[in-house]
């Protein structure tokens, strides 16, 4: 009984159209030219700029236009290199730090000062530490 049902599926795949030698032509000639242009692809190079105004306040745009033209001499590029592997990143910035204020530090409303919490010994261990302190006790 199975043979029988092989031998028909057969005669139906002889029957069976095969895609015409243009047919072909034309796929092959698609998947060639996709794969080129996937060649030509270009990286995308935004460049950021960061300029500082009169009031400290830092802004940041992709467009040199944008930026004041008052401003455009101060305006520094922001280099934007990834660090290499197993590297910390870094900052590439190379902006002044901004100046120090001679204000007192905010205080609440009610008058009353605000203090550091208390640290305890262990304030300092990481998270790391103290998990196998806790395994260890077990």
């Amino acid at each position: 009984m199975p043979v029988q049902y092989l031998l028909l599926y057969y005669e139906k795949m002889k029957r069976k159209k095969r895609p015409s030698a243009p047919a072909i032509l034309s796929l092959w000639l698609l998947l060639g030219m996709l794969a080129f242009s996937a060649l030509l692809v270009l990286p995308a190079n935004a460049d950021i700029y960061r300029w500082e105004d009169e009031n400290g306040v830092i802004h940041f745009t992709d467009d040199p236009s944008a930026i004041p033209a008052k401003y455009r001499k101060k305006a520094r590029e922001i280099q934007k290199t990834p660090p290499g592997a197993r590297q910390p990143s870094h900052s590439t910035v190379g902006g002044p730090s901004p100046p120090q204020s001679s204000s007192p530090p905010p205080s609440p409303a009610n008058g009353k000062t605000i203090g550091r919490p208390e640290r305890t010994e262990d304030d300092d261990a990481t998270p790391a530490v103290k998990l196998r302190a806790k395994i260890d006790a077990k």
